[in-house]
């Protein structure tokens, strides 16, 4: 009994060994075109971060060139953050002033923001594809973070467990900057 018992085990191990060593959990190096993540878009975002539970509207109006507008919780509301090739700056109606990076109020934008301008110079082969689903991990800080969207390059989740960040986003859109009388993005 024991040597048959030692053999199922012996058995089921190699098939186990087999199975991890060719990789097969269902995803696949993504082999496609690399959708374009280097447009400009705007999108809405649902962001956790420890305890705090804020929506924002997210654009990108180029390499760079973010922008944050929070609209939850009642705290943030209003509350804009930009930051670009000038640096950090916050806004709340009329008044505007310059931030540093590693502030409270610059951390999220700027762990968003790097992070996903990190999908526009990844090749495909950094890419991994799951029913439909393209998922890429980016290093910020030498911490992973984990992107997903979807095969048209539209995004879906941002996830950073150092950070304590998960960030959901849904209606992406393609922008196209306003003049500059039309109250577009911070020009510093």
């Amino acid at each position: 009994m024991l040597k048959i018992f030692k053999r199922i085990a012996a058995g089921c191990a190699a098939v186990l060994t087999a199975v991890s060593l060719c990789g097969c959990n269902g995803k696949l190096p993504f082999t496609g075109s690399k959708p374009d993540f280097n447009k400009s878009y705007s999108v809405s975002a649902e962001i956790k971060c420890d305890r705090l539970n804020a929506k924002a509207d997210i654009i990108r109006a180029g390499a760079n060139d973010w922008e944050f507008t929070f609209t939850e919780p009642k705290e943030l509301s209003g509350v804009v953050v930009a930051f670009g090739v000038n640096g950090y700056t916050a806004k709340l109606g009329d008044l505007k002033f310059k931030v540093d990076e590693n502030t409270e109020y610059s951390l999220l934008p700027k762990v968003i923001g790097s992070a996903l301008e990190q999908l526009a110079v990844i090749d495909s082969s950094q890419l991994v594809s799951e029913n439909g689903i393209l998922t890429a991990q980016v290093a910020l800080d030498d911490k992973t973070v984990t992107v997903t969207a979807d095969d048209k390059g539209n995004l879906l989740s941002l996830k950073s467990p150092y950070h304590q960040l998960s960030v959901n986003f849904s209606g992406q859109q393609p922008y196209k900057s306003p003049l500059p009388d039309d109250g577009g993005l911070i020009v510093s």
